[in-house]
C-alpha cells in the first residue's frame, strides 16, 4: 500500500516496531513538522466481544460505519495521513519544510517507540517547529450555550501518577475514596482553560460573554460552574480518574493538572488519608506537559485546516486529559498540539476505546482533506 510514500519518503526503524517516514523539504534549514499516529489499540476484555454489534477486530463496514478497535483512535487517522501524503505526492507537491510522520507501536504501553523516534531525530540534529498528535475532536454539543460545534485543540496534557492505597482497617477502602473525593486537589482557573475562554467567550450569548470578559473578577463563579460537571472539572484540577480495588488495597490513578506536580499530588493524598492508610507510588508516573503557545505558525495552520474542512466549527485551545505520544517530543519543541479531525457527538464519545467503537465512512475523506491542508499550510 501507498507505493509513492514508500518509494519517495525515507523510512527508518525506531525501537521495536515504530517507523519514521521523512519527506525532505527543499529548504533543509527550516525546522521540520512532525505528524504522529499509533497502530496499537486497547485490548478488549475477554468475553466482552458479545457486547459488540460487530466483532471488535473485524473492521466490518456496515450501516455507513467502519466498526472495530482503532476506528476512531487511531488507525483511521493514520490511514488518512498516508492517503493525504500519497495524494500530494501524486499531484507533484514538493514541501519546502521537511515533514516527518512517526508511526508508533506501543502508545498504550510505555511509549518506547515514541521515545526511540525522538532519540533518532535528535541524532540527526533535526530541528522541529511543530508536532501534531491525535487528540480532541469536533464536538457538536460541547457547550450548551453555543449553536456551533467546537474543535478542541489540545495545547497541553495532564500528567499521571498511580498510588497503591492500603487501608489499615478492614473494609474501609471505600471510605478512603470518599474522603479524598470530599477533599480533592484545589481547582485553578489558569493555563489552557483561560485560552479556551479567550477563544469561545466572544461567541457566547450576552451573559456568558460578560462573564468571560470579566473572569479576573468572576473566576470563583466560573470555577464553581466548571467543577460541577466532570468535563469541566477535568480541565481545572488534578482528578482521581480510575480506582481499582482488591480487598483492602486499591490502585488509584490520578491525572495531574498542569500547574500541579506528581509530588504535590502524592503529598495531598497522604495528608487527606493520614494514618488510615499506607500510600506508595507505583512506577510509571510522569509530569504534565507545558502549555504550548497559540500565537505560532503551527497552531494557526491547524486552525486554518480545521476551518477549511469544518467551516461551521469554532476552534479553541484546551487541556487534553488523556495520554498522547506528543509529550515525549518536549525535548524537540514546545509547540505540541493534539487534534483528531472527526466530528463526534457527546452520545458517541463513550464509543471511543469503548464498546462498538465505529467511525462514519464519510468522516475519512474529511480527515484526508484536513491532513492534506495541514501539510500544505505548514510546509509551503
Amino acid at each position: 500500500m501507498y507505493p509513492r510514500t514508500h518509494s519517495d519518503l525515507g523510512v527508518e526503524d525506531a525501537g521495536e516496531l515504530t517507523k519514521i517516514y521523512t519527506w525532505k523539504g527543499t529548504d533543509p534549514a527550516r525546522p521540520a513538522v512532525v505528524l504522529l499516529g499509533h497502530l496499537d489499540v486497547p485490548s478488549v476484555r475477554r468475553g466482552a466481544h458479545i457486547d459488540w454489534e460487530h466483532a471488535p477486530f473485524s473492521g466490518k463496514v456496515s450501516d455507513g460505519f467502519v466498526w472495530g478497535r482503532g476506528a476512531m483512535d487511531d488507525k483511521s487517522m493514520l490511514v488518512a495521513q498516508f492517503e493525504a501524503i500519497e495524494a500530494l505526492l501524486a499531484s507533484g507537491f514538493k514541501p519546502s519544510v521537511t515533514l516527518v510522520l512517526v508511526v508508533t507501536h506501543d502508545h498504550y504501553q510505555r511509549g518506547l517507540g515514541a521515545q526511540a523516534a525522538v532519540m533518532a531525530l535528535k541524532r540527526r540534529g533535526m530541528q522541529v517547529e511543530t508536532v501534531l498528535d491525535q487528540g480532541m475532536t469536533v464536538i457538536a454539543d460541547l457547550v450548551p450555550q453555543l449553536s456551533r460545534p467546537v474543535a478542541m485543540v489540545g495545547v497541553a496534557e495532564k500528567g499521571m501518577v498511580r498510588l497503591k492505597v492500603k487501608s489499615k482497617k478492614s473494609g474501609q477502602l471505600k471510605a478512603l475514596e470518599q474522603a479524598f473525593e470530599s477533599d480533592p486537589m484545589p481547582a485553578q482557573f489558569e493555563g489552557p482553560i483561560t485560552l479556551q475562554f479567550d477563544y469561545l467567550g466572544p461567541e457566547l450569548p450576552f451573559v456568558g460573554k460578560m462573564i468571560a470578559a470579566n473572569r479576573w473578577l468572576l473566576s470563583p463563579l466560573i470555577l464553581r460552574n466548571l467543577t460541577g460537571n466532570p468535563g469541566g472539572n477535568d480541565q481545572v484540577r488534578t482528578t482521581l480518574a480510575k480506582k481499582q480495588r482488591d480487598g483492602d488495597e486499591g490502585v488509584w490513578t490520578f491525572r495531574v493538572r498542569p500547574g500541579d506536580t506528581v509530588d504535590e499530588t502524592v503529598k495531598h493524598v497522604r495528608a487527606v488519608l493520614g494514618d488510615r492508610a499506607d500510600v506508595t507510588t507505583v512506577s510509571g508516573s510522569f509530569e504534565p506537559t507545558a502549555t504550548s503557545e497559540v500565537e505560532t505558525s503551527g497552531f494557526q495552520a491547524i486552525q486554518r485546516a480545521i476551518s477549511a474542512v469544518f467551516p461551521d466549527a469554532l476552534v479553541a485551545p484546551a487541556l487534553h486529559v488523556d495520554v498522547t505520544d506528543a509529550r515525549h517530543f518536549e525535548p524537540l519543541t514546545r509547540n505540541l498540539y493534539r487534534f483528531t479531525p472527526i466530528r463526534v457527538s457527546r452520545e458517541e464519545l463513550p464509543r471511543l476505546n469503548g464498546v462498538d467503537e465505529r467511525l462514519s465512512k464519510d468522516a475519512v475523506p474529511d480527515a484526508v482533506t484536513f491532513y492534506a491542508e495541514l501539510i500544505r499550510n505548514t510546509t509551503k
